[in-house]
């Protein structure tokens, strides 16, 4: 869908494999990343641990659930879609916390 969109893509496995991408490569734009993933380190996590290098990276989160307190996303709050999500919507995301 994001390619669709017109976005470059890098997609990984996991919140270990994107915090190797990240030491290995120039920032990104932006972290999309699902709330729950697989190994130890949710997406809550892993956009706290990329904020910490990178302050100013945009994040959008995703879930089936999307029932989540600011609480609950610790120190980095962002927009939470509700999966699946509607193109538009993501659309409407992404452009919302590219222009901030």
């Amino acid at each position: 869908m994001l390619v669709t969109l017109g976005y470059q893509v890098l997609s990984v496995g996991s919140a270990q494999q994107a915090l190797e991408l990240l030491q290995d490569s120039n920032p990104f734009d932006l972290l999309l990343t699902d709330v729950v993933m697989p190994g130890s380190i949710g997406g809550f996590e892993l956009a706290n641990r990329i904020r910490q290098v990178h302050p100013g990276m945009p994040v959008i989160y995703t879930s089936g659930f999307t029932g989540y307190t600011p609480d609950e996303m610790g120190p980095v709050t962002a927009p939470l879609l509700q999966k699946p999500v509607h193109p538009r919507d993501l659309a409407a995301a992404l452009a919302a916390v590219l222009r901030d």
